[in-house]
């Protein structure tokens, strides 16, 4: 029963990891501003590229429900006030707010289960550092491999990956574009690498927690050389 709840746990770690690294780029301002193209690119658009980091930031903030609306919020474009997000745009950031919301319940319903197995796994008195050590390094070590699979596919289909992130987040405006012919403010801002970036952001941060977590237990674990009453080393 112990390594039963030792996996769930690490599984429900994993979660906490995975949504928590999907959702960090809300929270990370200059991540949007460093993707955006040049400044002397803004300006031959017709924006001021203040505008832009004021409107990325209020944003964010409406994304993870801090921010009442966006709907109101104007450019300066080429000397006329115009709306800083067309209906589509508006709905999209909408979609980005609801998968958002949903990630932050999984992470924290997540969090707590695995506060509450732990607990539990404390009061029966299991060898709690062993048995959590050894599951999260397995279960880590399987989700790094998943991810070097994914990489791999990924890799074969550059394109096609990024244009259907692109159709996940824009879904709304790039129909707009295709059916009107007016491209999108944000489209022109946000260069075609952006998509990689936020990919390899996400990826490249819980990749990391979940290598992180590896070295730690793998640390813990050789430390733990039991001996038997023969003297001989148990291998954990």
């Amino acid at each position: 029963m112990r390594w039963v709840l030792g996996y769930v746990s690490a599984i429900l770690l994993l979660i906490v990891v995975i949504s928590q690294s999907v959702m960090m780029p809300a929270y990370v301002l200059p991540f949007f501003q460093v993707s955006y193209i040049q400044p002397e690119q803004i300006d031959l658009i017709g924006i001021y590229p203040e505008d832009l980091h004021y409107a990325s930031d209020a944003v964010l903030l409406f994304i993870r429900g801090r921010h009442g609306t966006i709907a109101d919020f104007t450019f300066d474009f080429n000397g006329e006030e115009m709306a800083a997000f067309t209906p589509e745009e508006y709905r999209a950031v909408e979609g980005m707010q609801a998968w958002f919301s949903r990630l932050f319940v999984v992470r924290n319903v997540a969090f707590f289960m695995l506060v509450g197995i732990i607990l539990g796994m404390a009061l029966l008195r299991y060898p709690l550092r062993l048995v959590l050590s050894r599951c999260v390094r397995e279960i880590m070590v399987l989700f790094l491999l998943l991810m070097v699979i994914l990489t791999v596919i990924v890799a074969l289909n550059l394109g096609e990956a990024f244009e259907m992130i692109q159709l996940i987040l824009f879904g709304e405006v790039v129909r707009a574009y295709m059916s009107t012919g007016i491209l999108s403010i944000w489209i022109q801002v946000l260069p075609t690498q952006f998509f990689a970036h936020l990919a390899i952001f996400m990826a490249g941060l819980s990749g990391g927690i979940a290598l992180i977590l590896i070295v730690i237990s793998s640390i813990y674990l050789r430390s733990l050389n039991r001996f038997d009453r023969y003297g001989q080393v148990i291998r954990l």
